[in-house]
């Protein structure tokens, strides 16, 4: 009788720790769901606020004059700038360099 008491005891511990076990593993699954939860509505603040933010006038009015596009009675402009012009190292070298004309400057020309 005490040896079937005793088993007992052990199918029932075991089918305790079983069930604690599986407790704790669906705590954490939950825990995790609702963090997924918490992240994804901060992400749908967050595009709801772009969302918001693009359908503005001032953003569509931007975006437009970007892509080129002039409200009535206004014109487009564009100004360019002239382009700036560079040493040419092959004339330089041509010349006599550098040392050419330090000497020319120090000695006078030749």
């Amino acid at each position: 009788m005490a040896v079937a008491l005793f088993a007992a005891f052990l199918a029932l511990t075991a089918a305790f720790v079983g069930v604690a076990t599986q407790t704790n593993a669906l705590s954490r699954e939950g825990a995790a769901l609702r963090a997924e939860i918490v992240a994804l509505q901060v992400k749908h603040v967050v595009l709801d606020a772009a969302a918001a933010e693009r359908r503005t006038e001032s953003y569509i009015v931007d975006k437009a004059r970007e892509y080129d596009y002039v409200r009535p009675n206004e014109s487009l402009i564009t100004i360019q700038q002239a382009p700036t012009p560079r040493a040419d190292p092959v004339a330089d070298a041509g010349a006599g360099g550098h040392l050419a004309k330090w000497l020319a400057l120090f000695f006078g020309a030749r």
